[in-house]
């Protein structure tokens, strides 16, 4: 069929009623189109049967069965009289009184990120672990409301990460240096010039003077922003599932993973408010511990070691 054909069509019948005009048997199409040509085309020495009749619409008539049916079941009820139940108690019974076999995980996700795991554990640690895990909206701010204002503690953290992720390790990592490196972001459109208008650099440039900072820039292989997916068994999250063979889907990113003599090193950035380091290593001890285990997974090597580096102070906390 022409493809202005096949293009236009509006139901199946606009495609099969063409091509059953063509065949040896369409003849009753063919007439009621004028056409009494007999068709030369493939189709019309086809091996397939057709049997076409045409039905004219005033001739089709509804039927209805308007028989008045009564049975002594429909007597009693409208009489609102009793009626034997027989054998269908059972079957009603069971129905009614079904329970989902699944129960016990109906409302919990079936996908998580580390952030929300870590979350729940501090829930856990602070008396309230009844509340389910809290998925936060997206709601970045627009471009309008940004103008004049500073970033939210969120977003410095974004951009520190950002920063992180693109600072070239062979390069100057001075302060002078990364300034440098930060302005080229810039061109290259990597961060927009009003982001990095109040960013502090001094952070930075102390990681990278510091003995863990020189073991990454030394490493022959870093890994950064790596995101992964792991299937965990869901009694670890859950202490309401003890035998659950159901597993969560939990996904993250590890900011930084580098080879290094001493096998894989994991680091965590943190831009939170200066606190004490083993209060530090505590609040995120869960979120690096799965990093760990995420890494160790799919990269079949342990992870020797896991840090925190907290920028507003420069200090670097060791997790185990």
């Amino acid at each position: 069929m022409p493809e202005s054909l096949i293009a236009g069509a509006k139901s199946y019948l606009d495609w099969l009623g063409p091509a059953v005009a063509r065949h040896q048997q369409g003849i009753e199409l063919r007439q009621q189109g004028e056409c009494d040509e007999q068709p030369s085309n493939p189709l019309a020495i086809d091996a397939s049967q057709w049997q076409v009749g045409i039905w004219q619409r005033q001739g089709l008539t509804l039927a209805a069965d308007t028989g008045d049916v009564q049975t002594p079941l429909l007597d009693a009820v409208e009489k609102l009289e009793p009626v034997d139940s027989g054998s269908s108690y059972e079957w009603v019974d069971r129905l009614l009184g079904w329970q989902y076999d699944y129960s016990s995980v109906v409302g919990k996700p079936a996908k998580l990120s580390v952030t929300e795991i870590k979350r729940r554990f501090e829930l856990e640690d602070s008396n309230d672990a009844h509340r389910p895990f809290e998925r936060k909206p997206i709601a970045a701010r627009p471009r309008f409301t940004q103008t004049g204002s500073k970033l939210t503690a969120a977003e410095y953290g974004t951009l520190i990460h950002s920063v992180m992720q693109h600072i070239d390790f062979r390069g100057d990592v001075s302060e002078t240096g990364l300034v440098l490196q930060v302005e080229d972001m810039v061109r290259r459109e990597l961060l927009l010039p009003e982001q990095v208008q109040g960013i502090d650099l001094k952070g930075a440039a102390a990681f990278f003077a510091g003995e863990l900072g020189k073991r990454l820039i030394a490493s022959p292989q870093v890994r950064r922003e790596l995101p992964f997916s792991l299937a965990l068994p869901a009694e670890r999250f859950y202490d309401d599932l003890p035998d659950s063979k159901d597993k969560i889907f939990v996904q993250g990113i590890i900011d930084v993973l580098f080879d290094d003599p001493a096998g894989l090193v994991l680091i965590d950035y943190k831009t939170d408010r200066a606190v004490e380091g083993a209060e530090l290593a505590r609040k995120y001890a869960v979120q690096l511990n799965l990093y760990a285990e995420a890494a160790a997974t799919i990269l079949r090597r342990p992870v020797a070691e896991k840090y925190l580096y907290l920028f507003s102070t420069g200090q670097v906390v060791r997790v185990d």
